[in-house]
């Protein structure tokens, strides 16, 4: 891919203009080691500064500590006496908060009175009188004072809520009122003297009950430290002086040494700065890894050193994860991924690209892996999940648009068939049939006639597999126990394969029924069978048909074979699986095709039909096959009570014989191909019949207009030239909407409904179709005309 050139980039890689660059950089070598001095003599000045305010805190520490300890000795000798009487004063009134101490107050024999000043009310006003006289700020304090003025402060509030334990001191410098104070507090520790004043409040004998803090005036040591700092100031100005002579009269030769070192460290910094943005803005993961081997010098595992973060994004591993970590304990295996491709790029250098799937995340990736160095490679990725789903998406719709094709030229083929083949097949076994019925029953012409009848049945069988295939064959539609039927063609079963082979029948006996044409799938069983023993061969084998209920996922259904699919739920599944020689993908891929064989001898559509058959009945087809481990059939056929007509036409499941009960009558035969006029012609008048033929839809309204009111019946073709069977039909409905119509074609009587919805069919003829099928069907045409009219 071409990447845009950033010029500015390009011309720091030029030597020349790397000379022009680095001239600045080298005549400014004095001044980088004047500030570098600089800073060095800084920071030891900062550095005596630091010791020189330490110092000045260590001193407060101990000033403060002293302090404190003095607070507490002279509070707790009071607090071991009890307290101290004083005077009463205006300074010192009664303690009000210590009523309920008995002999609070007293007076003396001269009348002089007295009241008890607790220890805390004592060093408050020690407190008061150090922070007169000397500055020093003392205070006593509690979360839970006995006073209002022993209140904390904020900082003290604070304070006081991170004591833990006795030995605990909190130093801090700290703003009082606006001015800077070095701030000490420790905490007090109940004692049994300080339970009189302080027990109604819930303290025992060792808790902490306050603190007492001490502020000492911070301003005077910071004035003794800016003192000291400017004399350091001053000393450490003179040493910079001293140094930076030297500089001066050395400065060409660190100016050469400066300029060799500054243009290394540009390269470097450059080169560092490219790879960091590069490596942490890449939108693809990158991860750098060092080969492990073993002493034989054999790659056994690879550490990851470094992953940019994008790697994160693509993989949901973390990077603190994955740094430093061995792939095998990374991914929890033993062997790493591809580590022979690995260590072949980081062995010889050469970059290798390849795709992979990681299926945490169900995504693919694009992997290209180059070597920066020996024993370590990188790889680079790129999550290409969307692209793989459009091109499998885009093979899967021209799949389909091509198995789309496939079932509308077969639709297209079926149609043609079934119109010109079928009246070839109607004509010549009509004709033979009327043969045989002249014929005297002994005739030995009648067993040749035979044969012939028998092939144009067969070529007939031939035709119906193509409709079947195209989803327009007739089905006789019946509640059946998928089990119940395999057991009854059993021994048909056991007869068509080879002796060598043993059927193993494994058939649920309470299975639910399904709605099904029992010839249709009896056909379909028989060439699942006839296929598994061919694919056996002459070696015994076994070939296994099992029946059962089976709850089928989407997911399923999107393994089996063919477009339209049915919904997802439960189904009767009937399986037949043989050892044979199994099949490759290529076999697998075509073997729906129509006329698609590996036999020697192929006939028929084979398997397109028994998709056609299955597809009818709103059933689908998995197949799972294996070279050399045989090969797995399962239809799915839905349940009888999740479906309930599927389309299919049901017909009774035997035809009412109708006895004509009268002589005579007209017929309007409408068909364009003469032959088969001739044929109907001559059938109709065995049965006393007398015909008007017409050779097209126009013909034929002329003819029905003009004999109307004699005609019985009339026998039309759906499938015309011109004008249409179809248009026929409603021009003679509209004539006459109790005309007596029997359509005849070469599609099912299930396709002419639909294309015919509401119009009420009278009758239908599937070409080709016999003497005795005309016979019945006028019969009952007939029979219904009569019972009209009487």
């Amino acid at each position: 891919m071409n990447q845009p050139v950033d010029h500015q980039s390009s011309s720091s890689q030029n030597p020349a203009s790397a000379q022009k660059i680095a001239q600045p950089v080298l005549s400014s070598s004095l001044l980088f080691l004047v500030i570098v001095w600089t800073l060095l003599v800084a920071g030891l000045a900062i550095y005596h500064y630091q010791r020189d305010f330490s110092y000045a805190l260590n001193m407060s520490i101990l000033e403060a500590r002293a302090s404190f300890n003095k607070d507490l000795a002279y509070r707790r000798w009071a607090s071991i006496h009890g307290g101290v009487y004083v005077p009463v004063t205006n300074e010192t009134p009664p303690n009000a908060y210590l009523k309920n101490i008995p002999e609070q107050n007293i007076t003396t024999p001269s009348g002089k009175r007295l009241t008890l000043m607790n220890p805390a009310y004592m060093t408050r006003q020690v407190h008061e009188m150090a922070q007169d006289l000397y500055g020093l700020r003392g205070h006593i304090t509690s979360l839970n004072p006995l006073r209002p003025e022993n209140e904390p402060d904020e900082w003290e509030k604070q304070a006081l809520q991170q004591f833990s334990g006795a030995n605990q001191e909190i130093a801090e410098i700290s703003p009082i009122h606006g001015v800077t104070y070095f701030r000490f507090m420790k905490p007090m520790i109940t004692e049994q003297s300080c339970l009189k004043c302080h027990a109604d409040q819930g303290y025992k004998e060792g808790d902490i009950r306050g603190g007492i803090s001490v502020s000492i005036p911070w301003e005077p040591k910071q004035e003794i430290l800016n003192e000291q700092f400017y004399s350091t100031i001053f000393g450490y100005g003179g040493i910079w002086l001293f140094g930076f002579g030297i500089l001066i009269t050395n400065h060409s030769r660190l100016k050469r040494h400066l300029s060799v070192l500054q243009s290394s460290a540009s390269a470097l910094e450059e080169s560092e700065n490219r790879f960091y943005r590069l490596f942490h803005t890449m939108s693809e993961g990158v991860a750098l890894h060092e080969m492990i081997y073993d002493r034989n010098g054999d790659p056994v595992d690879y550490r990851i050193i470094d992953v940019n973060p994008s790697y994160q994004e693509h993989t949901g591993i973390p990077a603190s994860k994955a740094k430093g970590v061995l792939a095998s304990q990374l991914y929890g295996i033993d062997t790493p991924p591809f580590i022979e491709i690995y260590a072949r790029v980081a062995r010889t250098g050469e970059p290798y690209m390849f795709e992979t799937s990681f299926e945490p995340l169900h995504k693919k990736f694009q992997v290209s892996v180059f070597s920066p160095q020996k024993g370590y490679f990188a790889t680079v990725f790129q999550d290409v999940s969307d692209r793989k789903r459009l091109e499998d998406e885009r093979l899967n719709l021209e799949r389909k648009m091509l198995h789309s094709q496939k079932l509308e030229s077969m639709g297209i083929l079926a149609g043609g068939i079934a119109h010109d083949f079928n009246n070839l097949l109607m004509v010549t076994s009509g004709n033979l049939e009327l043969a045989q019925i002249e014929l005297p029953k002994d005739s030995p012409v009648q067993e040749l006639i035979g044969y012939a009848f028998d092939a144009t049945l067969k070529a007939t069988d031939l035709t119906r597999q193509m409709l079947a295939y195209s989803g327009k064959g007739q089905f006789i539609v019946k509640e059946i126990n998928l089990s119940q039927m395999v057991c009854d063609i059993a021994k048909l079963l056991q007869t068509s394969i080879s002796k060598s082979i043993r059927l193993d029948m494994q058939l649920d006996q309470n299975l639910p029924h399904i709605r099904a044409d029992i010839a249709q799938i009896q056909q379909v069983i028989m060439n699942l069978v006839i296929n598994s023993s061919d694919a056996i061969g002459d070696k015994p084998g076994m070939i296994a048909i099992r029946t059962m209920p089976l709850e089928i996922t989407e997911d399923e259904l999107r393994q089996c074979i063919g477009i339209e699919k049915p919904d997802p739920g439960w189904f009767i599944c009937l399986e037949v699986e043989d050892d044979g020689c199994g099949m490759d993908d290529k076999t697998l891929h075509s073997l729906f095709d129509p006329f698609f064989t590996t036999k020697t001898h192929g006939r028929g559509l084979g398997m397109s039909a028994v998709l056609g058959i299955i597809q009818s009945h709103h059933g689908a087809i998995q197949v799972r096959s294996e070279v050399g481990k045989g090969t797995l059939f399962r239809i799915l056929f839905p349940e009888i009570d999740i479906h309930s007509d599927y389309g299919l036409v049901r017909r009774p499941e035997s035809e009412v014989q109708h006895q004509l009960n009268f002589n005579g009558g007209v017929v309007l035969l409408i068909d364009d191909e003469e032959m088969v006029l001739n044929l109907c012609k001559s059938m109709l008048e065995r049965l006393h019949f007398r015909t008007i033929l017409a050779g097209d839809g126009d013909e034929g309204i002329k003819m029905y207009k003009e004999h109307r009111h004699e005609i019985s019946c009339v026998i039309l073709d759906v499938t015309m030239p011109g004008k249409s069977g179809i248009d026929v039909f409603e021009e003679i409905r509209a004539i006459d909407p109790r005309a007596r119509i029997i359509l005849s074609s070469g599609y099912s009587q299930s396709d002419i409904s639909l294309r015919i919805q509401g119009k009420g069919i009278t009758g239908h003829l599937q070409k080709p179709f016999r003497f005795d099928d005309l016979k019945n069907e006028i019969a009952h045409v007939m029979s219904e005309r009569l019972s009209e009219r009487n």
